[in-house]
């Protein structure tokens, strides 16, 4: 509800992420070695897809969100009328490989899918051939996943109007007596909470020297927090969810995405820190 997947936040702020971060731009890019110009393509667009699923008129929930954007970008593809039809110019095969990498970016979580077959173990993962080369799946899948991860700072805020949103809805829930309705209240608890997290991390940073992604706080914000009651305790549990969660989707994807030789190269960090003046 209150975390931001449009594309002058979200979408942007994973580009650079993928650029800046991850990739490591002297070989990447490379003619003829790095990724192919329909890799970086299909990738593109899978930043732009990935969370379409969120949409309401989708009818999509966060559990399944990834599924439901692959449909829509089928149901784009089937209609002869679409814009994506028309300018995209996929493959059946670039098609399939653009699903899969959409689908795999976040684990389906209702059910319908096993672990065994889920996110990055999913069997859709393979390469498949393009118009010029081969589009790589996993590594492309295993790079928008981390990516999409590491978009926790609070560059994906926006402006101050989502803060007033939220205050208002909060009022509302509170003098409607809302809170009853369990489901819904817990969806709004949530999504607050993931929101005011953004607060923690002022920037990500690749250090491509060190092979470590940094997650620099925001150390005035967390003095402010400090003074206005909240205990170090609860904010380092904060902080190092966040990093937990980033850590073990970076680790999940070094081993399954990132293990191959041929695009291990590619990828410019191996681990993550945190980087804070507050001891």
């Amino acid at each position: 509800a209150y975390t931001l997947h449009d594309f002058d936040h979200h979408c942007f702020d994973i580009y650079k992420i993928i650029s800046d971060v991850l990739l490591d731009d002297q070989l990447v890019y490379l003619n003829g070695y790095g990724l192919s110009q329909r890799e970086l393509f299909i990738l593109n667009l899978a930043v732009l897809f990935h969370d379409i699923g969120m949409a309401d008129v989708l009818g999509a929930t966060r559990e399944n969100h990834s599924l439901k954007s692959a449909e829509y970008i089928q149901r784009e593809y089937d209609d002869s009328r679409s814009v994506f039809r028309q300018k995209a110019d996929l493959t059946a095969n670039e098609l399939k490989a653009l699903k899969a990498i959409v689908v795999a970016h976040s684990n389906i979580k209702d059910g319908s899918v096993d672990a065994a077959n889920n996110g990055l173990n999913s069997p859709n993962l393979k390469d498949y051939p393009a118009k010029n080369g081969l589009i790589r799946t996993k590594f492309l899948a295993g790079i928008l996943r981390i990516a999409d991860e590491l978009d926790v700072s609070s560059e994906r805020l926006g402006t101050g109007e989502i803060e007033q949103e939220i205050k208002e809805r909060q009022m509302e829930y509170e003098k409607t007596g809302k809170k009853d309705n369990t489901d819904e209240w817990n969806g709004y608890q949530n999504s607050y909470q993931h929101w005011r997290r953004l607060h923690l991390i002022a920037y990500v940073k690749g250090n491509k020297n060190e092979e470590v992604i940094e997650l620099h706080i925001d150390d005035e914000y967390i003095m402010r927090c400090l003074d206005e009651s909240q205990t170090e305790k609860s904010l380092a549990r904060e902080i190092v969810d966040i990093y937990s969660e980033i850590k073990k989707k970076l680790d999940e994807a070094l081993e399954i995405a990132f293990s191959n030789s041929d695009v291990s190269k590619y990828v410019a960090v191996k681990n993550i820190k945190i980087v804070t003046s507050i001891e």
